[in-house]
C-alpha cells in the first residue's frame, strides 16, 4: 500500500489547488477527510479558509476535530478519525499540535492509519509534525522559507542535530511524497533542500515546481 504525504507551506493563494490534489488522492467526492485542529483560540477561523476551498473540491463529508481544554476528544471525534479516508492537520501554533497530536490518546491512531495507506496532508506546523511523529524523523522542515528568510535558520538547526538534511519550502509551495522516499515539487516558488558537508559548510539545492525530489536518508 503506497503512503501519500502532503507537506504544505502555507494558507496561500493556490490552495484551492492543494486542496483538489489532495481531495482526488483521498477518495474524490466520495472522500471522508478529519481537520486536524488545534483547538483553544481562533481554530475555527483556520477551518473556516480550509473549509470554502475543500468545497470548491465537491467535498460534502469532512469533520473538524479538535481538543478540549484537558486536551481529550469526544468519543465521535474519534469514530470519525477512525472511518476517515483523509487527515489533514492545519497550521498554528507548533506546541499545541504537538500536545493534542504527538503525545495523546489518538497519536496511535493517526498513524496507524497512515502506514495504512491513508493519505496524511500538514500545513506549517501540521507539516513540521511528520518530523515528531515519526513520519520523517530524520529531515528538518522549514516553511514560510524564503518570506521569512530562513537559510541561517535550517543551518543552524542542522548544525546542532543528527539530522540527514533539511528542506526549505516557499510559500505556495507543496510537496507530494510517497512513502516518504520520493516526492513531486508543486505549486508555485522554490524548494530547497540543505545538506551538511565537510566542517561547517552547507550546500543548497533548489528545486522548482514539476521537479522530483529524493527523501531517503539511508
Amino acid at each position: 500500500m503506497t503512503r501519500r504525504l502532503f507537506l504544505v507551506s502555507n494558507f496561500s493563494d493556490n490552495f484551492d489547488k492543494i486542496a483538489a490534489s489532495f481531495v482526488q488522492a483521498c477518495g474524490g467526492k466520495k472522500a471522508r477527510i478529519v481537520f486536524l485542529m488545534q483547538g483553544g483560540k481562533d481554530w475555527e477561523t483556520y477551518f473556516q479558509d480550509y473549509q470554502k476551498s475543500f468545497l470548491k473540491s465537491k467535498l460534502t463529508d469532512f469533520s473538524p476535530i479538535y481538543p478540549d481544554d484537558e486536551f481529550e476528544y469526544e468519543p465521535e471525534m474519534v469514530k470519525k478519525l477512525k472511518k476517515a479516508t483523509g487527515i489533514f492537520m492545519g497550521g498554528g501554533y507548533a506546541f499545541r499540535y504537538i500536545r493534542a497530536y504527538v503525545e495523546s490518546e489518538i497519536t496511535p491512531i493517526i498513524m496507524e492509519k497512515y502506514r495504512a495507506g491513508i493519505p496524511y496532508a500538514g500545513l506549517s506546523s501540521g507539516a513540521i509534525i511528520t518530523l515528531r511523529l515519526g513520519i520523517l524523523p530524520k529531515i528538518i522542515l522549514k516553511p514560510h522559507f524564503s518570506q521569512q528568510n530562513r537559510f541561517f535558520e535550517l543551518q543552524k538547526k542542522l548544525r546542532k542535530s543528527k539530522a540527514a538534511f533539511g528542506l526549505g519550502l516557499d510559500d505556495g509551495i507543496w510537496l507530494e511524497i510517497e512513502d516518504e522516499t520520493k516526492g513531486i515539487v508543486c505549486g508555485k516558488g522554490n524548494c530547497y533542500r540543505c545538506n551538511k558537508i565537510e566542517g561547517e559548510e552547507f550546500e543548497f539545492k533548489i528545486y522548482h515546481p514539476g521537479d522530483e525530489i529524493i527523501l531517503k536518508t539511508e
